[in-house]
């Protein structure tokens, strides 16, 4: 029977919050922008109908 070498698998719980705070600041930049480029195409074709 194989021995299974002692050593420790998986992610830390300091890499798992470091890891969601990262995620987190992203969407915190990234979100506002999408809106305003829906805001700004949706500007721009009401003004080209126009």
């Amino acid at each position: 029977m194989p021995r299974i070498p002692n050593c420790q698998q998986g992610f830390t719980l300091m890499e798992v919050l470091v890891a969601i705070s990262i995620i987190g600041l992203l969407a915190a930049v990234l979100i506002p922008n999408l809106f305003n480029v829906r805001k700004a195409t949706n500007d721009s074709s009401a003004y080209a109908l126009t």
